[in-house]
């Protein structure tokens, strides 16, 4: 890019704003403030690119070039939250809430083999009972 160096800088401020902003608007969690920054930065530099590219008048209007960064790095960081919240939702849990490896999923055949067994009881009025993922070993 052939911009004055007070354009590209602006450019890198508008960039890390969106995604710092981005951060403290949603309501997911994000990448972190380094992550949804870089997310910005990118959508900002790719923003302006494409815009010259496609010939839309961000040649060296300091307005215009804000003005594509700026949905550029929008566009790039709600797409990169997208992109996490739709590959989240893709990996099951490997642990229960308390860090504890879950056991692994049962066939419907093995289930169906298995034998029943009643819960556990409690052997003293204080002590517990065993979690699920303990009883029956």
């Amino acid at each position: 890019m052939d911009l004055p160096f007070a354009t590209l800088a602006l450019m890198v401020v508008v960039g890390a704003a969106t995604g710092w902003l981005a951060r403290h608007v949603a309501s997911e969690p994000g990448f972190g403030p380094i992550g949804d920054s870089v997310a910005g930065l990118v959508g900002a530099f790719a923003g302006v690119g494409l815009a010259r590219k496609l010939g839309m008048g961000a040649d060296v209007a300091t307005v215009a070039v804000v003005g594509t960064a700026l949905v550029g790095a929008a566009i790039a960081v709600a797409g990169a939250r997208h992109l996490a919240e739709v590959w989240a939702s893709q990996v099951s849990p490997r642990a229960d809430a308390e860090g504890r490896p879950l056991p692994p999923p049962e066939t419907p055949a093995a289930a169906a083999h298995a034998p029943r067994c009643a819960p556990s009881e409690p052997a003293d009025e204080g002590e517990k009972p065993l979690p699920w993922y303990y009883r029956n070993r």
